[in-house]
């Protein structure tokens, strides 16, 4: 089992854990909300076990057609499981390497076709990416052990978007003003605390290779990468940024 299968069970410890991460987040998709006068169609890469899809449930004032992906299989489960009010749920269990071409994944268009009733190419109001990148990232090395640079990834993605659809892409990073002593701290107390494997600062992608990703597909960028820090004791800080596809 891949470090991306094991650490999706974690959701629960990452929100306790990471809460200025979370909360950052969650005030992302509250401001998308709140833009919206009719239903949403929602694909959520890296899902977990829907902590998100929860999340949109519980701010959305119309109904959610929410479609979770994920290489793991338990919280995949456990997403099925759940009965969210104004959330039309949808799950797709993929293999991890898929990740990367994602818009090879013919499984996707059945899924989206159980979700919506349509049977064309998915197209979807919201894409959302959190904390998946870097995970894809460490788990497709180059010919000399490195993480892969993987901005097809957001490439791919982007080609979901429907007119005017938003993606919004989180991820953690450490920024060049994050000291080498200070990485290492904050990579024990990861290890201390949540008993996982920590990132080590290559195998995360930073804000402006993302941004600048999304920009040569063509979309346009609504909120300029904004980081905090993930919580008060450690220096790993935690980003996002929202990005438009233009008609």
């Amino acid at each position: 089992m891949s470090d991306f299968e094991r650490y999706r069970d974690y959701s629960s410890t990452f929100n306790e854990n990471y809460e200025k991460a979370y909360q950052f987040l969650e005030s992302q998709i509250q401001d998308y909300l709140r833009q919206q006068n009719a239903s949403i169609t929602v694909l959520d890469v890296g899902c977990g076990d829907g902590w998100m899809a929860e999340i949109l449930g519980a701010h959305s004032g119309h109904e959610v057609q929410y479609l979770g992906v994920d290489p793991a299989a338990n919280p995949i489960q456990r997403l099925e499981q759940k009965s969210i009010a104004n959330v039309k749920i949808q799950c797709l269990k993929i293999q991890a390497q898929d990740l990367l071409s994602f818009s090879g994944v013919e499984e996707l268009r059945n899924a989206y076709q159980r979700l919506t009733g349509k049977n064309e190419q998915p197209e979807f109001d919201l894409v959302l990416c959190n904390a998946t990148g870097h995970q894809i990232r460490k788990n497709h090395l180059d010919q000399n052990g490195e993480p892969r640079e993987v901005r097809e990834v957001y490439d791919n993605l982007a080609s979901y978007l429907a007119p005017n659809g938003t993606i919004i892409i989180s991820d953690y990073y450490y920024p060049s003003s994050v000291s080498d002593d200070q990485e290492e701290h904050s990579q024990f107390w990861i290890r201390s605390m949540t008993g996982q494997q920590p990132t080590h600062r290559n195998g995360f992608i930073a804000p402006a290779i993302v941004r600048n990703g999304l920009i040569s597909e063509g979309l346009e960028i609504i909120s300029e990468p904004e980081a905090v820090r993930s919580n008060d004791h450690i220096h790993l800080y935690y980003y996002s940024i929202s990005a438009r596809k233009q008609n």
